[in-house]
């Protein structure tokens, strides 16, 4: 009898197969796993404009002549907004990451700035917007990020920790029994003779968590007694893996 081709014996096994349920994990367990729906971000990121660089909060008019003689008024750390105003001629310590003030409207890095006390002179002009990065300038909330099927890696899992997800819905983790024949298999542990293959390989290219692994061993006969398997029965071996792997991916949907 003919063999079947790839195609065809793979439309065979996945016919009626249908993505598993959803479940809910904590972000941190995430990994690896596949989302099962669209994930929106919850909240815009930055919050609010913030400056990208350590410096000066000012107003651009202010310092577009230089040199310019400013007023220093408050200081801006990270986590720390800074409650009041900046007007004409004054100006706010600011650290990356901290939220631009009310009034200011560009940073003047340090390395532009002279200070002696409360006094400040800025010795190169800075535009409007200069490094600032605006609000929601990554994303904002209901953008969705993360699409349904994504299998999520480490970038993935910071990005919807950002996005503040506490738990990401994901698809079950499938739990495959593998019933496998022939001398050529051997079970996970074992010291692999030639010609050997681990079922572990075809656990791992699945993407799948394997229960329970049983080898029923078969003898092929030869003239002189057992023999090593032929490439052939190695490639049935092979293509056993390949059809529960394909299978293992229609599962995760």
């Amino acid at each position: 009898m003919a063999l079947l081709p790839v195609a065809e014996a793979l439309a065979r096994v996945l016919d009626g197969v249908a993505p598993l349920p959803a479940e809910q994990v904590a972000v941190a367990d995430a990994h690896g796993r596949v989302l099962a729906a669209d994930l929106a971000a919850l909240r815009t990121q930055p919050p609010d404009a913030v400056s990208a660089m350590d410096g000066y909060a000012v107003r651009a008019q202010d310092v577009a002549q230089a040199p310019a003689k400013l007023r220093v008024i408050g200081e801006v750390p990270a986590g720390r907004p800074f409650d009041g105003t900046v007007g004409a001629s004054e100006a706010v310590r600011i650290f990356t990451g901290g939220v631009l003030p009310a009034g200011a409207d560009t940073i003047v890095i340090q390395e532009r700035t002279e200070r002696d006390g409360p006094s400040l002179t800025v010795t190169a002009s800075s535009a409007i917007g200069r490094h600032v990065r605006a609000r929601g300038l990554d994303f904002r909330a209901g953008d969705v990020l993360l699409p349904a099927g994504r299998r999520l890696r480490d970038r993935d899992v910071a990005l919807a920790a950002a996005m503040n997800h506490a738990a990401v819905p994901v698809r079950r983790v499938p739990r495959v029994a593998l019933l496998a024949t022939g001398d050529e298999l051997v079970a996970p542990g074992t010291a692999p003779a030639p010609a050997t293959v681990t079922l572990a390989e075809i656990e791992r290219s699945a993407g799948s968590t394997a229960k329970w692994f049983e080898k029923v061993t078969t003898t092929i006969a030869a003239g002189d007694g057992s023999r090593q398997p032929s490439e052939n029965e190695l490639a049935g071996a092979r293509y056993q893996g390949r059809v529960i792997a394909e299978t293992a991916k229609k599962l995760h949907g």
